[in-house]
C-alpha cells in the first residue's frame, strides 16, 4: 500500500463495502442512537432539572444529572443535525467521517466521490462498479446513471449505463451510454442530448458526441433545433459539429430540414455564442441566385463581408465590403460610440462605391450630446454625392421619393429664462435635383422682463417686455443646366430680424425690423427642342422693412371677441427694378380690427345619434389704410403694400357633430369623495361618449377691397379659394381642394388686360383609410361585432402600413436612408379576416395649358386571409399616363420558429426584383434567401 492513490481508492472502497448502501447505514445509525424522548418527556425533564429542592438523595441527584445531559445532547443535535448529503439524482449517502475528511485534506491528491445502492470492488485491479442509482464526481465533473457506473483505476475511465448524465461547468449531457476519461477530461457519449441558450434555447442531438474539458463538444451526425416539440417542425443536420460553451458554434455540411424533408444546404454554419458586444466577423448576406446563376441578365450581389471591432465598452467600428457583378464594389466603414455618463452617443456610417467611371460617396451620421442640464447638441445627416447613381441603382421605391436631410443644432437655456439656438440644415431631394442649405440659423430670446405691476379694479396687471432676434442664411442649388425655366436658378437669401413686445393686460405693443438680402445666380443659355433660352445675369435685391403694431383684445357677448389694432410700417428697397439704387417707400398708417365668434345650432338626432350640433366659426377682418403721397416709381414698386385700402376679409369654419346616447352613470357619480373635481367649482362633463365629428369644413378667406373697386381695379382680390374637409366617419380622412375663380384675358403680348369669372378646379389632395370595422361595413352588416370587433379595431389602430413596403436591400444605396429591415417586417393585421387599406389621391390641373396635368393614386393594402398568412400590397398609379409607377407585393407565412417572406417589387426607375426569404425568428442573422434583381437597362 505504498501507492498513495491505491491507498485512497482502497479506503474509499472499504467505506463503501462497510456501508453497502446508504439506507443500510442509516438503519444502523438508528439502532445505535439512544431513544429520543417525546416533547412532553423533555419538558418534564427540564422542569425536574430546574426545580430547587432543599435536599435530595443520591439516586434522585443522579437521575436529575442524567436528564440534564440528555436535554443538552438533544438540543445540540437539533442545532446541527447530521442530514444525509444529496447527489445530483437525489441519492442519499452518509456524511463523511473524520477519516474521509482527513484524506480529502491531503495535498497532491485528487478526490473521487462515489455513491450508489450497491458496489463491487476489485482489490487487485482497483476497479469499482456501482449499481442502481449511482453517481461519481471528480474534478468538477459528475456522472450519474440509474443502472450502473464502472470506474477503471488504471485508465481513469468511468462509464455509465442506463440514461447516464454528464454534468459540470457546461450544460448537462444526457445519453444512452457515456464514458469519461477523468485524467484527460475526455468523454464520449452515444445518442447524446444537450441544450444551450443563445437568443433562444437550442436542442442538440448527436449520434456520437465527444467532450473536451468542461466547455468543448465535438460530434458527428448532429441535429440541432430551437423547436421544443418532441417531434420538431424543423432541424439542422450537420455531418460535423463543434461547440465551445459560451463562445462559438461551428457546423459543416449543414442541411435544413422541415419535417423530414431537406430544403436547403449550407457548406458551413458559424454562430457566436458570446453575449454582449464583441469583435468578430460579420454575417455576409447573399442569396441562392448569387451562388447559382439562373439567368444571364442576373447580377450577383454579396453584402456585409467584413469584420466588427469592439474597441471598448463605449466604442466600436466596422469595416465591410459589398459587391454587385458588373456594376460596383462598395467599401463601408462605420464608427459608433456611446458614453452614458457624459450623455454622449452617435455613429458615422460612410460607404464608397467604385464604378468604372468614378466613385460615389454615401454618408449617414447621427450624434447627440447633452453636456449640461440646459444644453443640447445634435448633429445628424444624410448625403449622396450623386443623385443619378441613387436613381439608377436603387430597388427601393421609397428611397427615390425621400429627401436626404441633415441637421445640426445647439440649444442652451440660461437660468434667467433667456435662450440661445444655433442650427444648420441641408435638404437634398433625390428626384428633383435640388439642394437647400441653411447656415447659420441663429436665434436669441431674451428673458421676459416685468417692468411694473399695478392693481386695476382689484385685478393685478403686469407690464412685461420681451425681445428676440434671428439671423438666417439660406442657399438653393438647382440643376439649372437641365431646365429652361427662368425660375430654376441657384439662389441665396440672408435675413436678420429684431423684434420686441410690450404686454399690459389685454393691451399689446410690438415692434419689428427685418433686413433681407436676396440673390439669383447667373444662368447660361439653355437649348430646348424649339429654341435656345436667353442667358440671365446675376441679380441682387436688398430690403429693410419695419413695423409697429398696437393691439387690444376685448370679449364682447358670449364667444364674440374683437381685436382692434393700429399698424405703422415702412420699407427701403434696392433691386434691379429700382436701378440698383435704394428707394424708400412712404410710411403708412393702417387701422384694422378682427371679429371672431362661435355660433351653435342644435337638431334632434337620427339613428344612433340622439342629437346633432352645428358650429359655425366666422372670422371677419377689416383693414383701412389711407392714400399716401408717393411718386409713380414708388407706386410701381411698392403699390400693393402702400396704396389706399378699405377691405373686408371673411373666413368660415364649420363643424357638424353627432352625440351618441349617454352611458349609465357609475355608482360613484355624485359622490364627492369619488371625484377630486367635486371639491372645486369647475364645470364637469357628465358621463357619456365623446361627440363624433361627422363633417368639418374649413374655407379659406375671401377679401373685397372697396378702395380698389373705386379706382377701377378688381375689388375682389381673392383669386383662389381652398376648402379642407375632415371626418371621423372615415379613418384619417383629409380632403383638400382648390379652385381658381377667374380666367385671365391677355393681349397679343401675353399681358393680362382683364379677367372673367370661370371656376376651375386646380388642385385636389385626399387621403383616408378603410378597415373591415369601418362604420360603412358595419352598417352593411359585414363588419365585426362585440368584443371581437373591439380587439380587431385596436389591432388595426396600431398597424403601421408603412411597414408593409418590402425593402429588397438591407440598407439601400444610401445607408440608413431606406428601411433597415430586409423585407420590411410584414406585420400581422389582426385576427383572421381583418384588413386595412390606406389611399392617397392627388390632382394637379393648372389653368395654364402650357403646363402638364398630373393625377396620381397610391394605395397600401394589408389583409389577413388565414391565421398564418399575411398579404401586403403597395402601389402607385399614374392616372394621367395610365400606368403603374411602382408595385410591391409581399406575402408572409408564419411558421413555428420561422417566417417566410415572398416579395415582388418594381420601383419608379424601372428596376425589378423578386425575393424569397426564410428567416429563423430565434436567430435573425440566419436567413435562407433567394433574390433576383434586374435593372431597367440590363
Amino acid at each position: 500500500m505504498r501507492d498513495p492513490l491505491r491507498l485512497l481508492l482502497v479506503l474509499l472502497s472499504l467505506s463503501l463495502v462497510a456501508v453497502p448502501s446508504a439506507a443500510a447505514a442509516q438503519e444502523e445509525q438508528e439502532r445505535e442512537r439512544p431513544r429520543l424522548r417525546t416533547p412532553e418527556e423533555l419538558r418534564q425533564a427540564r422542569e425536574r432539572v430546574r426545580e430547587r429542592q432543599p435536599a435530595v438523595d443520591i439516586p434522585e441527584r443522579a437521575e436529575r444529572l442524567q436528564d440534564a445531559r440528555e436535554v443538552e445532547r438533544i438540543e445540540q443535535q437539533q442545532r446541527a443535525p447530521a442530514t444525509p448529503a444529496i447527489t445530483p439524482r437525489g441519492i442519499s449517502s452518509a456524511q463523511p467521517d473524520s477519516v474521509i475528511q482527513a484524506l480529502r485534506a491531503l495535498e497532491g491528491y485528487t478526490v473521487t466521490t462515489y455513491s450508489g445502492s450497491g458496489a463491487r470492488f476489485d482489490a487487485d485491479r482497483g476497479d469499482v462498479a456501482l449499481e442502481g442509482d449511482a453517481s461519481l464526481e471528480r474534478q468538477g465533473q459528475t456522472i450519474t446513471a440509474d443502472s450502473m457506473l464502472t470506474f477503471d483505476r488504471e485508465s481513469g475511465v468511468v462509464c455509465g449505463y442506463g440514461n447516464p448524465v454528464l454534468s459540470g461547468e457546461g450544460k448537462p449531457i444526457n445519453s444512452d451510454q457515456i464514458c469519461y476519461d477523468t485524467e484527460r477530461r475526455l468523454g464520449m457519449a452515444l445518442g447524446a442530448r444537450t441544450e444551450f441558450t443563445q437568443s433562444a434555447t437550442w436542442f442538440v442531438h448527436g449520434e456520437r458526441v465527444f467532450t473536451v474539458g468542461s466547455d468543448a463538444i465535438y460530434s458527428a451526425g448532429t441535429e440541432f433545433t430551437t423547436c421544443e416539440l418532441e417531434v420538431p417542425h424543423y432541424h439542422f443536420h450537420a455531418s460535423r459539429f463543434k461547440m465551445i460553451n459560451d463562445r462559438i458554434l461551428v457546423a459543416r455540411d449543414v442541411t435544413l430540414n422541415f419535417g423530414g424533408v431537406p430544403v436547403f444546404w449550407l457548406p458551413f454554419l458559424v454562430q457566436s455564442l458570446r453575449q454582449g458586444r464583441r469583435s468578430g466577423l460579420l454575417n455576409p448576406s447573399f442569396g441562392i441566385a448569387d451562388v447559382v446563376q439562373t439567368s444571364s441578365r442576373h447580377r450577383r450581389q454579396i453584402r456585409n463581408l467584413g469584420v466588427f471591432w469592439a474597441i471598448n465598452d463605449y466604442m466600436g467600428s466596422e469595416l465591410a465590403m459589398d459587391w454587385r457583378s458588373g456594376d460596383w464594389i462598395a467599401v463601408r466603414g462605420r464608427f459608433d460610440y456611446r458614453w452614458t455618463r457624459q450623455f454622449l452617443r452617435g455613429y458615422v456610417n460612410a460607404q464608397q462605391y467604385y464604378e468604372s467611371d468614378g466613385t460615389r460617396l454615401m454618408l449617414v451620421t447621427d450624434n447627440g450630446w447633452q453636456p449640461g442640464e440646459r444644453t443640447h447638441v445634435r448633429v445628424n445627416g444624410q448625403y449622396a454625392s450623386s443623385n443619378e447613381f441613387v436613381q439608377r441603382e436603387t430597388f427601393n421605391p421609397d428611397e427615390l421619393n425621400r429627401t436626404l436631410q441633415s441637421n445640426a443644432s445647439l440649444s442652451h437655456a440660461f437660468s434667467n429664462g433667456a435662450s440661445l439656438n444655433f442650427g444648420a440644415s441641408r435638404n437634398q431631394q433625390i428626384m428633383a435635383e435640388r439642394v437647400t442649405t441653411t447656415l447659420p440659423d441663429l436665434s436669441i430670446r431674451l428673458p421676459a422682463l416685468m417692468l411694473a405691476a399695478v392693481n386695476i379694479g382689484g385685478v393685478p396687471q403686469e407690464l412685461v417686455w420681451t425681445a428676440s432676434t434671428r439671423y438666417l442664411a439660406t442657399s438653393e442649388d438647382r440643376d439649372e443646366l437641365e431646365s429652361p425655366a427662368p425660375t430654376d436658378r441657384d439662389s441665396r437669401r440672408q435675413s436678420a430680424t429684431l423684434s420686441s413686445a410690450l404686454r399690459f393686460g389685454n393691451l399689446g405693443f410690438s415692434q419689428g425690423i427685418t433686413a433681407q438680402d436676396d440673390g439669383l445666380e447667373s444662368k447660361p443659355a439653355v437649348p430646348t427642342e424649339t429654341d435656345t433660352t436667353v442667358a440671365l445675369p446675376a441679380e441682387t435685391t436688398r430690403s429693410l422693412a419695419w413695423n409697429s403694431v398696437l393691439s387690444y383684445e376685448q370679449d364682447l357677448i358670449g364667444t364674440l371677441r374683437i381685436t382692434p389694432q393700429l399698424t405703422l410700417q415702412g420699407r427701403v428697397l434696392e433691386s434691379p427694378l429700382t436701378g440698383n439704387e435704394p428707394i424708400t417707400a412712404p410710411v403708412t398708417l393702417g387701422f384694422g380690427t378682427t371679429l371672431k365668434a362661435d355660433i351653435f345650432g342644435f337638431w334632434p338626432g337620427v339613428g344612433p345619434f340622439e342629437r346633432f350640433r352645428h358650429r359655425i366659426s366666422p372670422t371677419v377682418s377689416y383693414s383701412f389704410r389711407g392714400d399716401p403721397e408717393q411718386s409713380a416709381l414708388q407706386d410701381s414698386i411698392f403699390g400693393e403694400t402702400t396704396r389706399a385700402t378699405n377691405a373686408v376679409r371673411i373666413q368660415f369654419q364649420q363643424t357638424f357633430e353627432g352625440k351618441r346616447p349617454a352611458e349609465e352613470a357609475a355608482d360613484s357619480v355624485g359622490d364627492p369623495a369619488s371625484d377630486d373635481r367635486a371639491l372645486t367649482d369647475e364645470p364637469r362633463r357628465l358621463p357619456g361618449q365623446q361627440p363624433v365629428r361627422l363633417l368639418s369644413i374649413n374655407t379659406s378667406a375671401i377679401a373685397y377691397d372697396f378702395e380698389a373697386a373705386s379706382r377701377g381695379e378688381e375689388g375682389l382680390t381673392t383669386t383662389q379659394i381652398t376648402n379642407s374637409v375632415a371626418s371621423d366617419l372615415l379613418k384619417d380622412l383629409s380632403l383638400n381642394f382648390s379652385h381658381s375663380l377667374f380666367r385671365p384675358i391677355t393681349d397679343g403680348t401675353g399681358a393680362q388686360v382683364d379677367r372673367t369669372f370661370d371656376l376651375h378646379l386646380e388642385q385636389v389632395g385626399a387621403s383616408f383609410g378603410l378597415t373591415g370595422d369601418s362604420w360603412l361595413f358595419r352598417w352593411l352588416d359585414i363588419g365585426g361585432e362585440g368584443e371581437a370587433e373591439t380587439a380587431r379595431e385596436a389591432a388595426l389602430d396600431t398597424l403601421d402600413t408603412e411597414s408593409l413596403l418590402p425593402s429588397t436591400d438591407d440598407r439601400g444605396i444610401v445607408p440608413g436612408a431606406a428601411p433597415s429591415s430586409r423585407m420590411g417586417g410584414m406585420n400581422r393585421v389582426g385576427s383572421t379576416g381583418t384588413w386595412r387599406a390606406d389611399f392617397n389621391y392627388s390632382l394637379r390641373r393648372p389653368r395654364d395649358e402650357r403646363l402638364d396635368e398630373n393625377q396620381m393614386l397610391s394605395a397600401r393594402v394589408a389583409f389577413q386571409p388565414t391565421e398564418n398568412w399575411s398579404v401586403g400590397w403597395n402601389t402607385g398609379y399614374s392616372i394621367t399616363d395610365s400606368e403603374f409607377l411602382n408595385n410591391a407585393v409581399t406575402l408572409t407565412r408564419a411558421l413555428h420558429r420561422w417566417r417566410a417572406d415572398f416579395s415582388i417589387v418594381r420601383a419608379q426607375n424601372g428596376n425589378f426584383s423578386f425575393e424569397f426569404e426564410a428567416r429563423l425568428s430565434d436567430l435573425p442573422d440566419l436567413r435562407v434567401p433567394y433574390d433576383q434583381r434586374s435593372r431597367r437597362n440590363d
